[in-house]
């Protein structure tokens, strides 16, 4: 009877798929969803644990999970309700490309002057001066300004972000790691990862 039931199944399934194409594509459309969900799972997990959770995973699958989600950003922006619920949950966890794209954005010379401007002037003390100038340093590309509230998981190393908050903006949470924040009301830093440095293009040497 099992054999029977099983015959039956699949000759219905292959009667849907030629004579239905939408069955096929749609069927295919629910395994591809199935995929993202598996990989916005996994990418969560993966910044939860921080890097020993990374180190878990082969290479090529890395490169997938991070096609799929160039993927699902692209389909978010195109309205697909879908894709918006998956990213808002990437958001939520803080996952850094995601916030990266979303909420922040990179920082000027110019952003990091008025915060160090502010943090001297309430009599924070310049760990490090150097005799080179920010702009084009890899000291920049490591700084971001939020655009919105944003929540970000913990980096460490060279993946570790400096995020200048503005005023009206919010870091929501999550552990900071090597991350350190850098807030425009009452220019204060938080996190320890980083020394306050002044540079040739931003005074105070």
């Amino acid at each position: 009877m099992k054999k029977i039931a099983l015959l039956m199944a699949c000759s219905m399934a292959i009667f849907l798929t030629y004579s239905y194409p939408s069955f096929a594509e749609t069927s295919a459309q629910h395994q591809r969803w199935m995929y993202y969900e598996k990989v916005v799972n996994d990418k969560i997990w993966t910044v939860k644990g921080g890097s020993r959770h990374e180190a878990t995973w082969a290479e090529s699958y890395k490169k997938e999970m991070e096609q799929a989600i160039g993927e699902l950003i692209q389909l978010a922006e195109a309205g697909n309700p879908k894709a918006k619920k998956l990213i808002e949950k990437m958001l939520t966890a803080g996952v850094p490309r995601l916030v990266k794209h979303y909420c922040l954005r990179p920082a000027t010379v110019a952003d990091y002057k008025a915060w160090l401007d502010g943090f001297i002037a309430r009599g924070g003390k310049i760990g490090n001066f150097y005799h080179s100038p920010l702009a084009g340093s890899p000291h920049l590309e490591k700084m971001w300004v939020a655009k919105k509230n944003f929540h970000l998981a913990s980096q460490y190393g060279t993946k570790s972000l400096v995020v200048i908050v503005p005023k009206g903006k919010k870091f929501l949470g999550e552990e900071l790691g090597h991350n350190v924040i850098l807030t425009m009301d009452g220019f204060r830093q938080v996190g320890t990862a980083w020394i306050v440095s002044t540079f040739t293009d931003t005074g105070f040497e």
